[in-house]
């Protein structure tokens, strides 16, 4: 986490919404770890598990580029 404190860069985090791990994370734990990037985003995938690129191809690109500006 310490070294997390030190990224400047925007960040943008994409949860798959069925993904284990989105399950067994708490919401506070998750806000913790969120926490330590000075400057991030958020974007959910509902219909996607871990491997967000195959289960939802489109939609994470189309998150992706929206983040970088395209």
């Amino acid at each position: 986490m310490a070294i997390w404190k030190e990224i400047t860069a925007q960040t943008l985090f994409v949860d798959a919404a069925k993904s284990l791990f989105a399950q067994i994370i708490t919401k506070e734990e998750k806000a913790v770890r969120r926490a330590c990037f000075r400057s991030m985003s958020e974007a959910v995938i509902e219909e996607a598990g871990h491997m967000l690129n195959f289960d939802a191809p489109l939609e994470t690109a189309k998150v992706i580029a929206e983040f970088l500006g395209a």
